[in-house]
């Protein structure tokens, strides 16, 4: 199950904190940007050696993609069935430590309301409704940087044909 494959991918990104980072870098890919040299995360002590990622998080939607996987699995039986339920074995401790981070650091009045604290973080990256917030904030001296230009989607449909 491919979603088995991506959940995987982020917890082997899972920090030592318990904090799963909502960007794992591929070796095979440059361009996306901001990249993990611009994220600074290369000497957090608690990223995990040889692995490549931001240093914030998303919302802990995890937990829906697992219960849909175990649906899925359950539905079609046989390997899909024990793919499943052994994936959830395999890595609970993984989802359980991301909770406590969460319960933790991101909830630290224990109000049951997680906190954020970059935009990025709150699945909306990018949208306009970070605005009005952002231009409020005074940035310090920043190292010069050319955003890439990712080609026309035209362009790329053309080139899947």
């Amino acid at each position: 199950m491919l979603a088995i494959t991506e959940l995987r991918t982020l917890l082997s990104a899972q920090w030592s904190t318990g904090m799963i980072p909502h960007i794992v870098f591929s070796e095979n890919s440059t361009d996306y940007f901001p990249g993990f040299d611009r994220w600074g995360t290369g000497s957090a002590k608690a990223r995990p050696s040889g692995i490549e990622s931001s240093g914030i998080c998303q919302p802990p939607v995890h937990s829906i993609a697992l219960r849909h996987i175990l649906d899925r699995g359950r539905e079609n039986g046989g390997a899909d069935r024990e793919a499943a339920e052994s994936f959830l074995d395999e890595s609970f401790d993984g989802w359980l430590a991301w909770h406590r981070w969460l319960a933790t650091v991101r909830d630290p009045d224990a109000t049951g309301l997680i906190e954020i604290h970059h935009g990025r973080e709150s699945g909306f990256d990018n949208s306009p409704r970070w605005d009005g917030p952002y231009a409020r904030v005074q940035p310090g001296t920043v190292p010069a940087f050319t955003r890439r230009r990712h080609p026309p989607r035209r362009r790329l449909q053309r080139a899947a044909r």
